[in-house]
């Protein structure tokens, strides 16, 4: 099965808690299943589909998963033509203006080792201008001794290298996909 993909931001700069519709068209010139992907960087507020269609009809997908990372969807058998999915990315209250949010997209035909990647907008910009870098020295003052005096530096913003923090680190998206590719490969096989 050839296939493409195609993704279409509503608009590719919006405000901090502004939500954004995302719209990826995937044209297949057969009929075949539909494995998707697609990855934020960093993570979105929130993230909801908001509609599949095949060819302008409605359709209920195999399995479907969104997280403020990704968005999983795995389908059965569509018909060749159009497959629109529909999806809303909320960025977060306190995005930085002149941050940017990246999409990672790839579609195959139900199961294939081979992906296509989805082309189309591949950014989300934070609307207005990025804080400008502060003077380190502005921030300390200087006694007539010449030493620095850090005494109206907040106790939070001191260097205690006495404390460390424990780090937690979470799996990456792609095994978790694994398992979920596996999981519907045997749904697929066991309902035909």
């Amino acid at each position: 099965t050839d296939l493409s993909a195609d993704r279409s931001l509503e608009t590719t700069e919006a405000d901090p808690g502004e939500t954004v519709t995302v719209t990826t068209t995937i044209e297949l010139d057969s009929d075949s299943e539909i494995d998707y992907i697609e990855e934020f960087n960093p993570a979105f507020e929130d993230v909801s589909i908001e509609s599949m269609t095949n060819n302008g009809e409605s359709f209920v997908p195999l399995l479907s998963d969104t997280s403020e990372e990704s968005v999983l969807i795995f389908t059965n058998e569509v018909d060749a033509g159009t497959v629109t999915i529909v999806f809303d990315v909320t960025l977060p209250d306190d995005a930085s203006p002149g941050s940017t949010f990246s999409f990672d997209g790839e579609v195959s035909p139900g199961g294939d080792d081979d992906p296509t990647i989805v082309d189309g907008d591949q950014t989300l910009t934070v609307a207005g201008e990025p804080p400008e870098e502060a003077d380190e020295t502005d921030d300390a003052q200087t006694d007539d001794d010449g030493t620095t005096d850090d005494s109206d530096t907040p106790a939070d913003e001191q260097s205690d290298d006495t404390e460390t923090e424990d780090t937690l680190v979470l799996p990456t998206l792609v095994p978790v996909a694994a398992v979920l590719l596996g999981v519907v490969l045997l749904i697929r096989r066991a309902s035909q």
